[in-house]
């Protein structure tokens, strides 16, 4: 599987453009529920251009930021110049595993990572009571009009059997490998529904940091957004997608002998 830093890293102005921040109630959670306190040593994986990040500065926390792109990694030392955060462009498993975090977190990043070599890596990198937190977005616009008008498009540019995993099956094989285990267990499983409308600039742009189309020959990338735009137009200029933000928080069993 291809690293994210080489797959993003080349959309990185899309990537911090586009890709939207969480909602406060979802980060207020995540915060809660992984008890990240003033003092606490928090670890984010996959940061991009510090889409999350920028909503935990507040939470008065040391926060070491992880991601592999290079221009992702610049960019997101750019928008964290004023705040005493860490920014290191390496990935999890290269990641120096004698230094100590209270939390972990990832948000949209996590299932780039083998699950079971990620989690290996969480528990030597976690103090005693280490949580990790967890935020997925998975699409759930499979009723509105713009996705059923543009079924047939995604059918041309990507044959089924080219199709990655959904992030529904990649949230329920995470869990999967956690509920296998013994050294941890899931703390927290809530779910969001998040509404939103997309100008067609907001949208492509958005659609522009997607692994799939970024995977897309550079004249077939084009014709794909192009008839997506049309679409977007036909339909009055707008788009509306239902998403579901998935929040885990995983913590750490002191039973385990790993």
């Amino acid at each position: 599987m291809p690293h994210t830093g080489e797959i993003f890293d080349d959309f990185a102005k899309y990537y911090d453009a586009y890709r939207p921040l969480y909602p406060s109630e979802i980060v207020d959670d995540l915060i809660q529920w992984t008890e990240m306190q003033g003092g606490v040593k928090v670890l984010e994986v996959g940061a991009g251009t510090g889409q999350l990040t920028r909503s935990l500065l507040d939470s008065e926390v040391s926060i070491t930021a992880i991601e592999p792109g290079s221009k992702l990694a610049a960019i997101l030392r750019k928008n964290l110049e004023s705040h005493k955060v860490k920014v290191k462009e390496i990935s999890l498993e290269d990641l120096d595993a004698r230094k100590k975090y209270d939390v972990v977190v990832s948000a949209q990043a996590f299932h780039w990572i083998d699950y079971t070599t990620g989690l290996d890596k969480i528990f030597r990198i976690t103090s005693p009571k280490g949580r990790l937190g967890i935020l997925w977005r998975i699409d759930k616009s499979e009723n509105t009009a713009f996705y059923k008008k543009t079924k047939s498009i995604y059918a041309r540019y990507y044959p089924e059997k080219s199709l990655p995993k959904s992030m529904k099956e990649n949230v329920s094989d995470f869990i999967s490998v956690v509920k296998s285990r013994d050294d941890f267990s899931i703390q927290v499983d809530k779910r969001y529904e998040i509404r939103k409308f997309f100008t067609p600039e907001e949208y492509l742009g958005l659609l522009a940091t997607y692994s799939g189309v970024i995977g897309l020959p550079e004249d077939r990338r084009q014709e794909f957004l192009d008839e997506v735009k049309t679409t977007i137009l036909h339909l009055g200029g707008s788009v509306e997608r239902i998403f579901e933000m998935v929040l885990l928080v995983v913590r750490k069993n002191k039973r385990s002998t790993l």
